[in-house]
């Protein structure tokens, strides 16, 4: 075989090629099988035709890849698997009559099978499987009596199995599956004696299994699932002793299960869920002791759990879920050296949980929800560390939770809704640091919410809901940035709402109500925009209603104390001050993002404040400085501040105040080579001496631009305010304005100090004397004769 010439390695598998040696073959023209194949090529599209550039002269057995021949010059395999080839299979196929191998799969070719595929008489390998092939299976087929081989699965064909399939008496390995064959398996299939390996899965058969089936004595690999089979399976099937998988799911076969399936006793796999079956599991299902997977998802089975699947130690995967078996869970099941995963969910086991579960330590999934199960939770399912997966939910289980089950490192998933669990969380939970679903929802589960529930920072879904749960909702569940469900409902929850709930962005699902809720709730909340299901009604809580779509239907929020909003319906509108307040709010994420100021977070600190390096719950990097008192100052002139505006407008970066509140807490964007031109005091680019009064004038800048929201960077005014202000807060704002542009002065001795500056925001703040739209700078400089308030 020689290697294709344009640098495509095209084909994966190279097999070696050596003439064959020829034994009674009918004589062929050379020349016709080089023409046969080169017709072929030309009707292949241009790549693959570059691709068979070694394919030319009428010599087919000199160096054309993928081609062997005998000795006596005739072709005898063609080999061209997994290599693009693009187009059908000619009629000029049949020209190749002593060709004992075939193989084209993995390609793309369409089309038909031509029928004169049934000229290939010499063929014992016929592989066509994952292509696009179309239309039915040629009966033609069945000339080829020396086929041990068949594989035309992953393709488009179309029909019935012809009846000429039981003409391959020779057939070893029959492959069919995933396609789109219709019509009842032809009962000539019983005739393949020597089949071991039938696979029709994935078409839309339809009938009855053949009671012929059970001819095919040499079987070991049945698999005729995902079709429309109905009736019950043939009880010749006994027959099948040497069977080790058998595969039935997803048809609709009815009737209980033959009692001569008990014959089979070295299967491996036992394939029956998604059917109509009745009665009992078959009872002698592992008596070889080599069952590893069983699976009867779906069904109709009552009764017991055969004794032979109870001491089945070789099982490693079994399904029995939705079905309606019965019995003592204790006394229904042993121990699984290798089990790695057992659902034995709706069902109407009953009884209470064995000890037994934690000595199966390859298992990953446990699930027995939907039960009758009472008792306790055992508290050695901790010892199964491999567990990943646990359902215990809607039972009758009763106590605590056991502290054990934080000892198993792997668990994603814990559901232990719906049951009658009292006690609280154990704070061993916490150390569950993979957990992404957790369901204790609907028992006595009392006490606060513990704090731990922080270390789940990988959970999605959290669910807490018809609890007794007490005191307020923990900051820390704010900390659960991958959240996207949270449901706290039906509990006796009071304090106000974490405003780090509104730092969940990917929150899609969120249930507060029926609790006692109160205050306001957070300004945080209108950044939920992936939010669309909320639900906050019967709570005390007030103050405005987040501006977003989730809280649009009355009923999300209906039966609180005092909640207000501008066009929603049933609701009050608003008073204008509801922005400012809310930016209190920010304190709590700034608290934690420090750790409460530790020292382990601080990164400078000067004569007037402290600054440290915070990583708030979104993610975002920011610099939080804490500002304390220093001396007293004097204002400078106008005409040096505005100089100064200038350059703030020309240099402004990305440093920028996100939060101000009579705390004295600044938060900035965090950078690394410390604080921006825009921010920076005058006196700092001259040889001068620099004091506390640096920091005072950066104050004056974020201060000015938080009251502007942001200077517009390409506006030819520096400042340029939204609409005017009113009442009380036309009032703050012109305090603050007023105390801004005192920190500004360009004489560092002049400017106010910070302990001034603290006690301002704490005093009296007076009325206005004027309308604030009249006011000047100048007034607020202090050059006019405007309202005194500072």
């Amino acid at each position: 075989m020689s290697t294709p010439t344009n640098g495509n390695l095209g084909c994966i598998t190279f097999k070696s090629i050596k003439s064959v040696p020829s034994s009674s073959f009918p004589p062929v023209e050379q020349d016709q099988e080089a023409i046969a194949l080169l017709t072929w090529k030309t009707s292949l599209d241009n790549q693959t035709q570059s691709f068979l550039s070694s394919w030319s002269g009428r010599n087919s057995c000199h160096h054309w890849y993928g081609v062997t021949c005998h000795r006596s010059g005739s072709v005898s395999n063609l080999d061209l698997d997994n290599c693009g080839l693009r187009g059908p299979i000619p009629p000029a196929i049949g020209y190749l009559r002593n060709l004992t191998t075939l193989y084209l799969h993995k390609n793309k070719l369409s089309g038909s099978i031509p029928q004169e595929i049934g000229s290939l008489t010499s063929l014992n390998d016929l592989q066509l499987s994952t292509n696009n092939l179309t239309g039915p299976i040629p009966p033609s087929i069945g000339n080829l009596r020396n086929l041990t081989t068949l594989h035309l699965f992953e393709n488009k064909l179309s029909g019935s199995i012809p009846q000429e399939i039981g003409l391959l008496t020779s057939l070893n390995d029959l492959e069919l599956g995933t396609n789109n064959l219709t019509s009842p398996i032809p009962p000539s299939i019983g005739n393949l004696r020597n089949l071991t390996t039938l696979r029709l899965f994935e078409n839309k058969l339809s009938g009855s299994i053949p009671q012929e089936i059970g001819l095919l004595t040499s079987l070991n690999d049945l698999q005729l699932q995902y079709n429309s089979l109905t009736g019950p399976i043939p009880p010749s099937i006994g027959s099948l002793s040497g069977l080790n998988f058998l595969a039935l799911h997803f048809n609709k076969l009815s009737g209980a299960i033959p009692s001569e399936m008990n014959n089979i006793t070295h299967l491996k796999s036992l394939q029956l869920c998604k059917n109509n079956f009745i009665g009992q599991l078959p009872q002698e299902i592992c008596r070889g002791s080599v069952l590893e997977n069983f699976s009867a998802i779906g069904n109709h089975f009552t009764g017991l759990i055969p004794k032979s699947l109870k001491n089945c130690t070789s099982l490693v995967r079994v399904r029995l879920d939705r079905n309606q078996l019965t019995g003592d869970i204790a006394e229904s099941f042993g121990v699984y050296p290798n089990l790695n995963y057992i659902d034995l969910s709706s069902n109407n086991f009953y009884g209470e949980l064995s000890e037994k579960w934690g000595q199966c330590h390859m298992l990953t999934n446990l699930n027995i929800s939907n039960n009758n199960i009472s008792g306790a939770i055992p508290p050695q399912l901790g010892k199964a560390i491999q567990l990943q997966q646990l359902d215990l939910s809607a039972n009758h289980l009763s106590g605590k939770i056991p502290k054990q089950l934080g000892m198993l490192p792997l668990l994603f998933k814990l559901l232990l809704g719906n049951n009658n669990l009292s006690g609280s969380i154990p704070l061993e939970l916490g150390n569950l640091s993979k957990l992404e679903i957790l369901d204790l929802a609907s028992n006595n589960l009392r006490d606060p919410i513990p704090e731990q529930l922080g270390n789940f920072w990988k959970l999605s879904y959290l669910n807490l809901s018809k609890n007794r749960f007490v005191d307020s909702i923990p900051d820390e569940i704010g900390k659960m940035h991958h959240l996207e469900s949270l449901d706290l409902s039906q509990n006796m929850l009071i304090g106000e709402i974490p405003p780090l709930l509104g730092e969940l962005q990917y929150l899609e699902t969120l249930n507060l109500s029926h609790n006692e809720l109160s205050g306001t709730i957070p300004h945080t909340f209108d950044d939920l925009i992936s939010l669309t299901v909320a639900d906050i009604s019967y709570n005390q809580l007030e103050g405005n209603l987040p501006n977003i779509k989730a809280f649009a239907s009355f009923e999300a929020f209906k039966n609180n104390k005092g909640l207000c909003g501008n066009n929603v319906t049933h609701l009050k509108p608003c008073s204008a001050s509801r922005k400012r307040a809310s930016k209190f709010s920010i304190l709590i994420i700034v608290l934690f993002g420090t750790d409460n100021f530790s020292l382990k977070h601080c990164i400078g600190t000067g004569g007037y404040g402290t600054v440290y390096k915070a990583q708030l719950p979104t993610g975002r990097v920011v610099a939080v400085k804490t500002l304390h008192s220093s001396k007293d100052g004097d204002m400078a002139d106008l005409k040096a501040f505005k100089s100064e505006i200038h350059a703030l407008t020309q240099h402004r970066q990305a440093l920028w105040l996100q939060f101000i509140c009579r705390e004295l807490i600044l938060v900035y964007e965090f950078m690394e080579k410390g604080r921006t031109f825009g921010y920076t005091a005058p006196e700092l680019a001259y040889p001068m001496k620099v004091d506390n009064k640096t920091d005072v004038y950066s104050f004056g800048v974020v201060t000015l631009e938080v009251i502007m929201e942001g200077i517009p960077e390409n506006s030819s005014h520096p400042y340029q305010c939204p609409s005017p202000p009113v009442n009380q807060v036309a009032e703050e704002v012109v305090v603050v304005v007023k105390l801004a542009f005192a920190c500004l002065c360009v004489n560092p001795h002049s400017r106010p100090t910070m302990q001034q500056v603290a006690r301002a925001f704490s005093e009296q703040w007076p009325p206005l004397s004027k309308q604030f739209s009249v006011i000047t700078l100048g007034e607020l400089l202090g050059h006019g004769h405007g309202d005194q308030t500072s």
